[in-house]
């Protein structure tokens, strides 16, 4: 739970956020969109190095980390705006089921991920026609998802997608806000990211896994990506 002062932003602690405004506004900016969030909105990011998000008036937050949903097919960013009326039996459970002693990530993702991710599903299916995924960039989206380390090409994307590749890439920056191929980039490094976070390899071993074919071009886009080396993101977790 975050309780915000006017202007202050809300901290990302990990590459896929999910967060609820109980009170207050938050103002959530990415590439040159801005969307403000009353209370009740809640909203699920996959990639959180793309996005701001800051307090326009005293607030309160509850913001987990909810990394198991990155694989449902949500948008980028998924919003929902009266959460808390549509759903508020969710939030009044976790309020009243808190967990037992110190959990962690997996914990709360075990625990609450697919109650609220599901949550989140029924209400961008009744709420916003908008806010259905074109099937093609679905199924494109879905298969980098499931493995991001695959070397993809623009050209086997499309092919998936049963679109041209300039219709997919059309179709797929507006619902993303990304290209395909930075998106392929961005699922890369949001799942290096949580490995790093929440496993035990090393870290050749997981530059290796989501596509890269040296540690040194690993550690340039995650740094360019999180804003931190992949040796001081481990470090943070504690």
């Amino acid at each position: 739970m975050l309780d915000l002062s006017e202007g202050e932003a809300l901290p990302w602690a990990s590459p896929s956020v999910w967060f609820l405004v109980l009170s207050g506004a938050v103002v959530l900016r990415w590439n040159a969109e801005e969307r403000t969030l009353p209370a009740s909105a809640a909203v699920f990011i996959r990639q959180t190095a793309r996005f701001r998000a800051r307090a326009v008036l005293a607030s309160r937050v509850l913001q987990v980390d909810l990394a198991e949903l990155s694989g449902a097919a949500l948008p980028e960013p998924a919003i929902v705006h009266d959460f808390n009326a549509r759903h508020h039996g969710v939030t009044d459970f976790i309020a009243a089921c808190p967990l037992s002693g110190k959990p962690t990530v997996r914990d709360f993702n075990r625990g609450y991920g697919h109650l609220i991710g599901g949550a989140m599903l029924v209400s961008l299916a009744t709420e916003d026609p908008l806010a259905v995924w074109d099937p093609g960039v679905c199924r494109a989206a879905s298969a980098i998802r499931q493995d991001p380390g695959h070397p993809w090409t623009l050209l086997q994307l499309s092919r998936l997608a049963l679109l041209s590749r300039s219709a997919l890439a059309e179709r797929f920056r507006e619902q993303t806000g990304a290209t395909p191929m930075q998106y392929v980039r961005q699922e890369r490094l949001a799942r290096a990211a949580h490995l790093l976070r929440h496993g035990d390899q090393q870290i050749s071993q997981i530059a290796a896994s989501v596509g890269y074919a040296s540690d040194a071009a690993f550690v340039r886009a995650f740094s360019a990506e999180l804003g931190t080396t992949p040796g001081r993101w481990r470090a943070s977790a504690g």
